[in-house]
């Protein structure tokens, strides 16, 4: 395995505030690697950052999408605001494997535009080599080390699928008349996909040699925590080495 080679891609529409620090931080830890942005016109100035900017929208054809764009359709309740989002989530993931495949890649890595990268991720690779896949969101989206363009080429096959497999479309919307405010979206095809096609996968927080990737700052998820009275969650409390690093402290094993 090339552990340099395997690329960061992230894919964002417009210029949120958080974004740039995301693609700083990816950078800074990791300046051996490619940082790709799969991004418009909106974000195109984080180049001077030394970061790739690529248009979206030139990988944004091709049979698979094409289908994508004739079958889709919202599923979701009544109180979910059905924006543009829902759909965007899933297509991501049709764009990614068209940018992929047009440049060679078969190994990257790729996380939610709003994660900060804090480690070298290519001395992480080898903990996930014997994977298709890495997962986060407690396990229920792709996201982290992706070893393998087959799986994002059979993730997207999938989605096509499930949007035209009425039966299973209906049972999601079973679930939307109990909890109106959700919608079907990429994650709850990607539970469908890794259930249904036996893909291997790890989620991306198991503690591995004395170290774990956080799903979500704001939930303590077994870590010592900060104060529970906090207005948006449980936080982990953060703790700073000398040399850089940072630590929690797991309650289970101590």
């Amino acid at each position: 395995m090339n552990l340099i080679a395997a690329p960061i891609v992230f894919i964002h529409y417009g210029n949120s505030s958080y974004l740039k620090y995301t693609l700083h931080s990816a950078k800074l830890f990791n300046p051996d690697k490619r940082v790709i942005l799969l991004g418009d016109r909106n974000n195109t100035h984080y180049k001077r950052l030394g970061v790739e900017h690529f248009n979206f929208v030139d990988y944004s054809s091709g049979h698979e999408i094409e289908l994508f764009d004739r079958v889709y359709k919202f599923v979701g309740g009544k109180q979910h605001p059905n924006n543009a989002w829902v759909k965007f989530v899933f297509k991501r993931w049709f764009i990614i494997h068209n940018f992929l495949s047009t440049h060679n890649i078969e190994q990257f890595w790729t996380f939610d535009s709003d994660t900060l990268v804090l480690t070298s991720l290519a001395r992480q690779e080898r903990k996930f080599a014997q994977y298709d896949c890495t997962e986060q969101c407690g396990g229920i989206c792709m996201n982290g080390f992706v070893a393998n363009l087959k799986v994002v080429k059979g993730y997207v096959a999938k989605i096509n699928e499930l949007f035209q497999r009425d039966d299973y479309l209906r049972r999601q919307m079973d679930d939307f008349e109990i909890y109106p405010r959700y919608a079907f979206t990429e994650m709850r095809a990607y539970n469908t996909y890794k259930e249904e096609c036996n893909i291997r996968r790890i989620q991306l927080s198991a503690i591995i040699n004395g170290e774990t990737f956080d799903d979500c700052l704001h939930e303590s998820e077994q870590m010592e925590a900060c104060d529970p009275h906090y207005r948006c969650g449980t936080p982990k409390k953060l703790y700073l080495s000398e040399d850089g690093l940072i630590f929690c402290f797991h309650l289970p094993t101590q």
